[in-house]
Order: structure tokens, then sequence, then C-alpha cells
């Protein structure tokens, strides 16, 4: 039986990190909310991150409504912080997914 590969069943969303050392004391209430927003975005069987002080990261399954909750989830964020948010193909190849998180944890 043959599956369908990751990097098309799945995409990477990453929200730009939820806080700057100038705003660390902020970084509960920021990461809460955001926590918040990502939830109400993706309800469930996705896998969500925030870690002090990197970007709050979602995985998810590539639906047929995720442009909507991104466009959603951009602008609330947007809205509240003022912070971007992107996503991201899932890359095909372990050289592309170890530059990937190179890039996320820098």
């Amino acid at each position: 039986m043959k599956g369908v590969a990751v990097c098309m069943a799945m995409g990477l969303w990453a929200i730009a990190s939820a806080a700057s050392a100038a705003e660390a004391p902020n970084f509960e209430f920021r990461g809460h909310k955001i926590g918040e927003d990502m939830r109400a975005a993706f309800p469930g069987g996705e896998t969500l991150s925030l870690a002090k002080p990197g970007p709050a990261i979602a995985l998810v399954p590539a639906r047929r409504d995720l442009p909507l909750r991104y466009a959603r989830l951009r602008r609330n964020i947007q809205a509240a912080f003022g912070t971007q948010i992107r996503m991201t193909p899932l890359p095909g190849r372990l050289t592309e997914a170890l530059r990937l998180v190179d890039e996320l944890a820098g």
C-alpha cells in the first residue's frame, strides 16, 4: 500500500518570535494569547509548539480550509502583536528539512 508523502499532506506554519528580549516580561501573556489563537485555528489533530524565545510552530494537515484558517490566524496575530506569520511547505528531502529546522531555531 502506498501512502502520501508527508511533504504533500502536511503544512508548517511559523509565527515570528513570540517575544524579543525587551518584551520578555510580556512573554507569558503573548505566549498564552498566541497559543489560544493557534488552538482556535487548529482545534485538534495538529502539532503545536511554542518555545521560549523562538517562534510558535504548527504542523497541520493540508486540508481544503487551510487558506481560510491561515488568513484568520494571520489577521488575529497581526492585530494583537504586529507579528508576522508564514506558511511553509514541508521539504521533501532531509537536507532541506535540516535547513528549515536551523532557520526556525535561529
